[in-house]
Parts: structure tokens; sequence; C-alpha cells
């Protein structure tokens, strides 16, 4: 999954109201999801954008990988489509903003 990174892969970021997750879990379908809480405290979903994994975190945060910026958009965009169809968001706003970085934005600032 994150295998295929690089330093100019695209990383889209939005946020939601308190997340559910065990619901959303299951809420998305079992088969395109990977939900571990007593390992990883977020739900891994593949979108169904291509080459996308989303990352859907309790408190509402929704962190998507691919390799290009339209792809982690519109992976983000469909969750958060999903989530509210799922009536899963807990007190989120509309519209919330995505916010786009590149692998190499966020590790050039720990340098």
């Amino acid at each position: 999954m994150f295998d295929e990174l690089t330093e100019s892969s695209s990383i889209a970021y939005s946020e939601l109201g308190r997340i559910n997750t065990n619901a959303l879990a299951i809420g998305l379908g079992l088969e395109d999801v990977t939900y571990e809480p007593d390992d990883f405290p977020g739900v891994i979903y593949n979108s169904g954008q291509p080459d996308t994994t989303v990352l859907i975190f309790v408190n509402g945060s929704i962190i998507g990988f691919a390799p290009d910026q339209s792809d982690s958009i519109a992976g983000v965009e469909a969750t958060i489509t999903r989530i509210k169809e799922l009536d899963l968001d807990e007190g989120s706003t509309k519209n919330p903003d995505i916010l786009t970085y590149t692998l190499a934005e966020l590790t050039d600032e720990s340098a």
C-alpha cells in the first residue's frame, strides 16, 4: 500500500467531527477496510479511487495518500461523502476544507 509512495506523492488531509470507527469499518464494507484497533488506532480504507489509501481516525482526521494530488483529494472527498451517507460524523462541518501536501514538503519541514 505505502510501497509506491515517493517524494512527489500527494497527501490530502481533512477533519470531520468524531467518528465511530467501529461502525465505520462495518459501514464501509469489511472487504474494503483494514481495522485492527488493538494494533492501529484508525481505519485503513481503499476508497475506490485509483491508487488511493485513506486513513480515518476516531477524532475525525482523514488522510489520503496517492501518487498525485487529484487522486488524494478525490479519495478524501469520496470518503467524506461515504461517512456522511452513513451518518457517522458527529458534529462535523458541512464542507470541510481539504489541505494537500507532497511527501517531500512534509519531510523537508523536519530536516
